[in-house]
């Protein structure tokens, strides 16, 4: 039997008196082990052996109070005691005996007169206990177990692996001691009690010994063992609340510091979430909780030790599920907390129109259907549909037009068939370019549920062509008009800046824009430039070849967006005759018979004693023929 761990402090032993010895491998393998059988039981108790060395006589001493019961201890250190019989008094050795191994013998003296010590008996902790944090220690010492001596308790002291740590309250009431032990100073007041820091002590076993010293300087002691847990990350959850209904992506938080025991040495790195036991993310920690800490002082990261997490329940089948928030430290060691939630069936929202990536202008009208949930039945019919237009709320949608069709396929819906839902978007305000829109359905329960598509927004400027008419013959250099607007269909922010003209596909200049239009603008309220929205352009004709032709005027809005209109018109001489020519159809004063009409050329016949229908802007007198002719053409 090894010698390690054996206390050698028990220099006098008296007749008559209990003594305590403490040591390793104090229990062997039962004899029974020998013979093969599997139930080993400890029948070898520890023998305390004196022998005087005088005489070399060999005496034993009953052992009993063993501090355990388990067989091949190996290196944890075991008591028990022994009770000195009467033997012969004088210098003598000490082994103890185990499975017939002896150890090293101790030297002792044997008394025939007792020198009465304090005795020690420790209630808490139990042998080889798992402590943490600050843990509460107590039990109590009588000066005398087997004789009642003079002297009173002075002191406790508490030694932790050799080291005096502290030293422990002594007076609490302890009449069941004294009932059993009477007449001993201070009863009944022999209780002792300590609080014993273990988050400085190093995980694993350690020897507690309390040492309690009486009056006159006398000592006695009793001593344990125990084992310190590691100090494990302590995690709260703060939200949910416990079998809270979740639906969507909802905000999870709470806070996580080294144990709320004790403060530990090692500070929170890092917090996971799972879900049914399925890892779903990691969550943020060091968020500020100054009311942790101010509870719990001395954590590592105070005030920083919050965590926050969101939650997408969408995933989940509706029921129970289980969170568990796991935290662990700079050391590897981890802590958690879990709660139970439940999912509801949010509701399932289809877009029916627009399309996917459509192209919108003005108000349009957009639809489609909302339940409770496309993969179960809810209890919970649909209470609002909102629309959001790039996450800005735009309106609330007009629920509940019957879709038959929808309720055919998923039966058993509250609110069947009336589950259809519209709504009239104005994207007039919208800037051209790419859209998200957004259907958002809540039940009656809370839960919602979503769908979304993206469309583009054109709104392109509008042209109208005034003059010349389609199809109009024209030749020389006309006067053509019009007007522009930033589209018919829907007011747009953007103002026409250019009005360009073509002729068969080819530029052939710019109008001017901006001329005065409020008739344009009394039937199109609302639209940039208002009211100078005409155009108008001198187009020459002349360098045409005679016949068809196309004229199209495109206008092109400050965001760069274009629309256009075309006409057909004909080049070429006819009864509108080439007015910069300057000839003009006149009447003889009086009327000739002889002559019907004459084509005169307005330069030799000035000033004109004629009569003229209307004026004529190239003559020089500002005058306009009825029907003007080339030079030299005379019908009669």
């Amino acid at each position: 039997m090894a010698d390690q761990g054996y206390d050698y402090r028990i220099a006098t032993v008296a007749i008559g008196q209990t003594y305590t010895i403490t040591g390793t491998q104090f229990n062997g393998l039962s004899q029974a082990a020998a013979f093969g059988d599997d139930d080993q039981q400890a029948t070898n108790y520890p023998l305390v052996q004196i022998t005087n060395t005088a005489s070399g006589h060999v005496f034993y001493c009953r052992t009993h109070a063993h501090s355990t019961m388990a067989v091949a201890t190996g290196s944890t250190p075991v008591s028990t005691q022994f009770d000195v019989g009467n033997i012969e008094a004088g210098p003598s050795t000490l082994v103890v005996v185990a499975n017939g191994i002896s150890s090293s013998p101790s030297p002792v003296t044997v008394t025939s007169v007792a020198t009465v010590v304090p005795w020690v008996n420790i209630d808490v902790p139990a042998a080889n206990a798992t402590l943490s944090g600050t843990a509460t220690i107590s039990g109590w010492s009588v000066e005398g177990l087997k004789t009642a001596g003079a002297n009173a308790i002075a002191s406790v002291a508490v030694l932790v692996d050799g080291a005096q740590v502290g030293t422990a309250t002594y007076g609490n009431s302890r009449p069941d001691v004294c009932a059993a032990y009477p007449g001993r100073p201070g009863c009944p007041n022999v209780g002792w009690s300590y609080s014993l820091n273990t988050s400085t002590l190093a995980s694993g076993s350690h020897t507690l010994k309390v040492v309690a010293t009486d009056s006159a300087g006398s000592s006695g002691s009793s001593q344990t063992t125990f084992a310190v847990a590691a100090v494990a990350p302590s995690v709260v959850i703060d939200a949910p609340a416990i079998n809270a209904t979740l639906s969507g992506t909802v905000a999870i938080s709470g806070w996580a510091i080294e144990s709320i025991s004790a403060a530990g040495a090692n500070a929170v790195t890092s917090v996971t979430v799972f879900v049914d036991g399925r890892q779903v993310g990691t969550a943020t920690y060091g968020g500020a909780r100054a009311d942790v800490c101010a509870a719990f002082p001395g954590r590592p990261g105070c005030p920083n030790v919050g965590w926050s997490y969101s939650l997408n329940v969408s995933a989940l089948s509706s029921g129970s599920h289980t969170l568990e928030i796991v935290a662990t430290d700079s050391a590897g060691s981890s802590g958690f907390s879990q709660t139970a939630f439940t999912t509801a069936s949010p509701p399932s929202v289809v877009i029916d129109a627009p399309a996917v990536n459509a192209t919108l202008s003005g108000t349009v009208a957009i639809s489609g259907w909302a339940i409770e949930s496309i993969s179960a039945a809810g209890p919970n019919g649909v209470s609002s549909v909102v629309v959001f237009v790039d996450n800005n709320q735009e309106g609330t949608a007009g629920y509940g037009g019957s879709r038959p069709d929808v309720c055919a396929v998923y039966s058993a819906r509250p609110g069947c068939p009336n589950v259809g839902g519209s709504y009239n978007l104005s994207t007039s305000s919208l800037s051209s370019g790419s859209h998200t829109l957004k259907i958002v359905a809540t039940d009656s329960a809370g839960n919602s549920g979503s769908n979304q598509v993206t469309f583009t927004v054109s709104v392109q400027p509008t042209v109208w062509i005034d003059a010349p008419v389609a199809n109009a013959t024209l030749s020389g250099t006309v006067a053509i008009s019009g007007c522009a607007i930033e589209s018919t269909s829907a007011a747009g922010p953007n103002a026409v800046n250019s009005v360009t003209v073509l002729v068969d596909g080819t530029q052939a200049g710019t109008a001017t824009y901006g001329g005065l239009r409020p008739d344009v603008c009394a039937v199109y309220a609302g639209r940039a430039g208002c009211p100078k929205v005409g155009w108008s352009y001198s187009l020459n004709t002349a360098a045409l070849a005679a016949g068809s032709h196309t004229l199209k005027i495109v206008a092109t809005d400050s965001a760069g967006n274009s629309g256009s209109s075309q006409i057909a018109f004909t080049a070429g001489q006819s009864d509108q005759r080439n007015q910069s020519a300057g000839w003009l159809r006149l009447r003889t004063e009086p009327p000739n018979p002889a002559v019907r009409e004459k084509a005169v050329d307005v330069q030799s016949v000035h000033p004109l004693p004629l009569e003229f229908q209307r004026r004529f802007p190239d003559s020089p007198d500002k005058l306009t023929p009825e029907v003007p002719f080339p030079s030299g053409i005379v019908r009669a």
